[in-house]
């Protein structure tokens, strides 16, 4: 298993399933309408996804998730980091790292986000990541969401 040391008892590192009570704790902390286990599981098992943790000393304290849906394009399906750590390069470490995956998997990665989420909605533009659309109710409150895509 690949590992992306990031400090003395920080990684990256990829999902395993003895990691999904603490994703599962952390998705339910981070999202209005939370996946579900079998959501992860299906990530955790497919062979198309790239399913990473931010390990910190044996606490998942943040993850990110990729799928490569179709020829040449991938999706950032999910990320999220621990209300305790955002804004210390968490999340920029985590999508670093899994854009590096992706690499020779897919030239584009696509992600939607809710229009009223402007903090995410900036972490992903200072990644190169542009609106591309808007997708009208995409989330079951009846929320807009943009489409934004960047080459990798």
């Amino acid at each position: 298993m690949e590992e992306e040391e990031l400090g003395s008892c920080i990684l990256i590192r990829e999902c395993v399933e003895e990691d999904l009570a603490q994703v599962m704790k952390l998705e339910a902390e981070c999202f209005k309408f939370p996946y579900d286990m079998e959501t992860f599981i299906h990530f955790l098992s497919s062979d198309r996804s790239i399913f990473l943790v931010y390990d910190l000393d044996g606490s998942v304290e943040g993850y990110i998730i990729c799928d490569a849906r179709e020829i040449g394009t991938g999706m950032v399906v999910s990320i999220a980091v621990s209300s305790k750590h955002r804004r210390a390069g968490l999340g920029s470490a985590l999508l670093n790292a899994a854009m590096s995956k992706m690499q020779g998997l897919v030239s584009k990665l696509v992600l939607q986000v809710a229009k009223s989420n402007e903090g995410a909605t900036e972490f992903y533009k200072l990644h190169q990541f542009t609106v591309k659309g808007i997708l009208p109710h995409y989330y079951p409150d009846g929320e807009d969401a943009y489409l934004m895509a960047r080459d990798i």
